[in-house]
């Protein structure tokens, strides 16, 4: 069965969840997460699928990822990791639920 790297036509897609201010927002404009980086109490969620190229720009000159992250972000077959940088966490993640039961 091929990957996901085997095919070039993968769409990308980017959602963007902030909390400001004691709200979620989603507005996912360079202006707004400008403003919502500048708010060292707000949190902004990235959440990428697809090859970067569309969103490189916005990655690079938006949100400071440096190339090593965007790197390991365009692979599909990066191991679940969890890395810390000075202004950001990067996560990778192949299925995450929550167990109500458990509370985990």
């Amino acid at each position: 069965m091929p990957s996901p790297d085997d095919n070039p036509q993968t769409p990308s897609a980017l959602r963007v969840l902030t909390w400001q201010a004691g709200a979620i927002g989603a507005d996912a404009s360079p202006e707004a997460l400008r403003g919502t980086l500048n708010d060292p109490q707000a949190l902004i969620w990235l959440d990428l699928t697809g090859p970067l190229g569309p969103y490189a720009d916005l990655l690079t000159n938006v949100f400071g990822l440096t190339a090593l992250t965007q790197e390991t972000m365009d692979r599909t077959a990066e191991r679940a990791k969890l890395s810390d940088h000075p202004h950001y966490f990067h996560m990778v993640v192949h299925g995450l639920s929550f167990d109500q039961e458990a509370g985990e």
